[in-house]
């Protein structure tokens, strides 16, 4: 099944497989990918202030993960997953000339159309909105040995460690040398952390999804070992 969701599509893709581990019995693959590079032109013609942002923003990538059931042995437990929006009544902060069709499918060469400033606004209340997922689970941030939020900018463990007065140094934050991976970047980070072995038998790790085409949100926990 391909799904064309961006930056929460782990999310959309955790609550599609999950319930089909207990139907097929045997292991399901989430993978995400992202390239976009290719929405990118050199020419004066398609050179703007927003464009250059999203060159210097945007990286390209893939990422993913292998789910189970729980009778098969792994290296930690996926639960919690949890996912919602708040984008009613809101114009997406970023689109794409073409919607999902491809890039030489329109007129001219596709750009995406960010609105950077409705973005920034919107960015904080996501999280909080995964936050308050997390309370109804009875989480708290402090529970946990890592956070791995989306990573639309280099600066975003400072950023949230600001906002939600928590020590930046949980915050996981590959953004600052890959870019933006959109679709990838949470399975990404997910991987180079499980692997690292910075985690020990019982460490916990906090996923905040945030995605700002029509401002939807995800998560999930990870317990390793």
């Amino acid at each position: 099944m391909e799904l064309r969701q961006a930056c929460t599509g782990f999310s959309s893709g955790l609550q599609i497989a999950i319930p089909r581990l207990a139907m097929l019995h045997k292991p399901v693959m989430i993978v995400g990918s992202e390239t976009g590079s290719v929405y990118f032109d050199y020419n004066e013609d398609f050179l703007d202030q927003s464009q250059l942002v999203n060159y210097m923003q945007m990286g390209d990538g893939a990422g993913g993960v292998i789910i189970a059931p729980e009778s098969e042995q792994g290296m930690g437990k996926i639960s919690d997953c949890f996912t919602g929006q708040i984008g009613v009544e809101q114009s997406p902060g970023l689109s794409l000339d073409g919607g999902s069709m491809s890039v030489y499918t329109q007129e001219g060469k596709a750009r995406f159309h960010h609105d950077a400033t409705n973005v920034r606004k919107s960015g904080e209340a996501l999280f909080q909105a995964s936050i308050l997922a997390l309370r109804s689970r009875g989480y708290e941030l402090n529970d946990f040995d890592y956070i791995i939020p989306h990573q639309a900018s280099g600066r975003i463990d400072i950023m949230l460690a600001e906002a939600l007065d928590i020590d930046p140094n949980k915050i996981v934050n590959d953004a600052k040398h890959w870019g933006n991976l959109g679709s990838a970047a949470i399975w990404c980070s997910f991987s180079k952390l499980v692997n690292s072995g910075k985690l020990s038998q019982g460490s916990k790790v906090v996923i905040l999804g945030a995605e700002a085409t029509k401002y939807m949100y995800g998560g999930f926990v990870y317990t390793h070992g």
